[in-house]
This record gives structure tokens, sequence and C-alpha cells, in this order.
């Protein structure tokens, strides 16, 4: 099984082979839903989440295409699919994609790794005292059900 960074490289290079320029990126996610209505949870899901979006440029035409099937067949056929849109595509001479810069090496301080660490039941007890707070706030404040995505 490839890593996200190797999936994403595979689609730039096999577009590059194509002649096209490419960018790639990976997106993955969790989300948990709960819904708690009167002090009681009525649902609680997890979802989990991954893709790939490849956007080529080939003189000036653009083609983008995106699978969440991370298998090597299905990158080529992303890729393949990206191309083939770019070909029916008007072309734009300024449609370039920027030159490449080096990925910082700091800690952007964009994502709470703590998330990650929160169990169901911290999260069940987040959303049951945030739904206790808001029905104690004022009388006239009445709520089918709270929800809360809490990723």
């Amino acid at each position: 099984m490839m890593s996200p960074l190797e999936v994403a490289t595979r689609a730039v290079q096999k577009a590059a082979s194509q002649g096209a320029a490419a960018e790639a990126y990976i997106a993955s996610g969790n989300q948990t839903t709960v819904q708690v209505r009167q002090g009681e949870v009525e649902k609680l899901s997890y979802a989990g989440s991954k893709g790939l979006g490849v956007r080529v440029l080939v003189d000036g035409q653009m083609g983008y295409a995106y699978t969440s099937d991370f298998s090597e067949q299905s990158v080529d056929q992303t890729v393949g699919a990206a191309l083939e849109l770019a070909e029916i595509s008007d072309p734009d001479p300024h449609r370039v994609l920027p030159d490449p810069k080096p990925i910082v090496d700091e800690d952007l301080q964009i994502f709470d790794r703590s998330m990650e660490e929160t169990t169901a039941d911290n999260k069940v007890a987040f959303q049951k005292a945030v739904e206790a707070a808001a029905l104690g706030y004022d009388p006239r404040i009445q709520v089918a059900a709270f929800n809360m995505y809490l990723d």
C-alpha cells in the first residue's frame, strides 16, 4: 500500500510522463457526529474519508479528476481522466502552475493533535454540557435535537 505522499507523487509523475504539468493533493479526515436531546444521546456516528485530487495543464488547457481509491490502477485512471478533460477544455495562455516552492519545516499550528486522542465518551460529555448550558441560559430556548460535528 502506498503512502499518501507516494500516491500524490505517482499521480504527478504519471501526468508528467504524458507531457502535462500537474499538481496533486491528498485530503483525509475523520468526523464524529453527536446528537443529544434532553441529555440523552440520540445519535453517535464516526466516518472517515480520503481522496486524491489531480489537476493537469497542457498548453493552457486544464483537466481535474478526483478519486478515493489509492490503488495504482485508480491513480493512473484518475490522471487519465484529468488528461482527457484537459483535451476538451478551452485553452488559456495564462493558466500555468506556480513555480514549486520548498515545504517549510516548521509547525504551522493548524492542527490540534489532541482532537485525535479525544474519546467518544469525552465528545458525548462535551455535547451534553453544551446542550445543558444552552438550555439553562434562558427558559425560552427549546431544542428538538442538539447536533455537533466534533472533528
